[in-house]
This record gives C-alpha cells, sequence and structure tokens, in this order.
C-alpha cells in the first residue's frame, strides 16, 4: 500500500524593513541604516537634498532640503540579489535650525534714568549651514532689564531678523 505525502510550501518574496517616518533639522548630519529580508545588490531612493543611500543601505549626508517642500516624500528601493525589488515609502519632515547671533557686547553708561541700552561690535550669524544665502537684517533696539543702577545688569536685544533666498531654513535668537 502506497502512502502518498503532502506537503504545503509557502514563498514570501523579500522587503524591505519598514523605514519609519524621519524628523530632523535643517543642515543636520543623517546617517539612518535601512534593511531588509533578503540580501541586497544594491540600493536606491528618493531623498531630500543632500542625502544619498550607499550599497550597504546606509542613507548618509547633511540634510539641506528647502524646509518649505517639508514633509518631504521619501522612497528606499532594496534590488535583491536573488530578483526582484521592494520600494517602501516613508516622508522626512525637515525643521529650520536656530541661528544666534555673536560679536556685540553690551556697553556701560552713567545713569540716565531709563532702560535704553547700547551695544559694540559686529553681529554675525553663528551656524549657518555650508554657503546658504542667510543675512542678517532689521533695526535691533537694545535694553536694560530695568533702570537701577547695577553691574553686570542684562540686556535684551531684539529688532534682528533674517533675510535672504535660504532664511526660510532657519530661526534666529535674538541676543542677550
Amino acid at each position: 500500500d502506497a502512502t502518498s505525502n503532502t506537503a504545503t510550501l509557502t514563498v514570501t518574496s523579500p522587503t524591505v524593513n519598514t523605514v519609519s517616518n524621519q524628523s530632523n533639522v535643517y543642515g543636520s548630519t543623517i546617517s539612518l541604516t535601512v534593511t531588509a529580508t533578503a540580501p541586497v545588490s544594491s540600493w536606491s531612493g528618493t531623498l531630500p537634498a543632500g542625502l544619498s543611500i550607499n550599497s550597504s543601505g546606509v542613507i548618509s549626508g547633511t540634510l539641506t532640503e528647502d524646509v518649505i517642500n517639508s514633509p518631504f516624500s521619501s522612497s528606499v528601493t532594496a534590488n535583491f540579489t536573488a530578483g526582484g525589488s521592494n520600494t517602501k515609502n516613508f516622508t522626512w519632515t525637515i525643521t529650520q535650525k536656530t541661528l544666534t547671533i555673536s560679536g556685540l557686547t553690551g556697553n556701560n553708561k552713567v545713569y540716565d534714568g531709563n532702560t535704553n541700552a547700547t551695544l559694540s561690535g559686529t553681529a554675525s550669524l553663528v551656524g549657518i549651514v555650508g554657503l546658504d544665502n542667510v543675512i542678517l537684517s532689521g533695526t535691533p533696539t537694545a535694553t536694560f532689564n530695568n533702570k537701577n543702577v547695577g553691574i553686570g545688569k542684562p540686556i535684551t536685544v531684539s529688532g534682528y531678523t533674517l533675510s535672504g533666498s535660504k532664511s526660510g531654513n532657519y530661526t534666529l535668537t535674538q541676543p542677550t
């Protein structure tokens, strides 16, 4: 009496493992490893400006996609050694980078009953990415925290603004 054996074979296609949505500050240095369920012969992707994916599945570079394009629709595709490919889509949210101002010093003054303060030095922006066109503009106003006499009194500055073709990628912290 012959016996027959039956087996069920389930074949699953290789895939790119889930890629989480990303959120980074403009100008950040990125290093993100993407993996797959089978050996990969090559990777490709649609990524924000400044980023690329290498043959090992590592997304890297300096994030220079303009904030106005955020969230950026991204994807990575794995071409598998055994044939076939798989793509995962995700979004990349890009937030503004904070710039600061350096080069200013608050000046001493003779008591005059008001909070007006003056500054000396040359204001310059700190934190610009690469050669981005960002210009420090505006009409700054400096004030002491109160009208009383004192040593080492804090000065608050307001009125500086940013301009230039890449200014939308940044926010500005006023000096104190």
